[in-house]
């Protein structure tokens, strides 16, 4: 662990982890074996870390992904069953109108 990071509660690092300087890994983390996490990244709460961070940048959820695209995605989740419903119905009209 590099200098001026900050590990939250519950951050969990397995054998060989390579965290870089003034990272942030905010609470209940896990980071997967031999994974570099570059200087100045941020893994957001509850996060699966399972390959290298880039210095820098931002990652959220499991596994993770770039904070930004999780947002996106968490913004819609609860609206994923009836947008699939919606979508199901619209090719079902397009086949019948073969």
């Amino acid at each position: 662990v590099g200098q001026n990071c900050a590990l939250a509660a519950q951050v969990g690092l397995s054998g060989g982890v390579k965290v870089g300087n003034q990272v942030l890994l905010v609470g209940q983390v896990g980071i997967a074996n031999q994974v570099k996490v570059g200087d100045g990244a941020i893994v957001t709460a509850k996060s699966g870390i399972h390959k290298d961070v880039e210095p820098g940048s931002i990652v959220s959820g499991y596994p993770a992904i770039s904070n930004k695209l999780w947002l996106k995605i968490s913004a819609i989740y609860n609206r994923l069953p009836e947008m699939y419903k919606i979508l199901k119905q619209l090719e079902r009209n397009f086949k019948d109108k073969k």
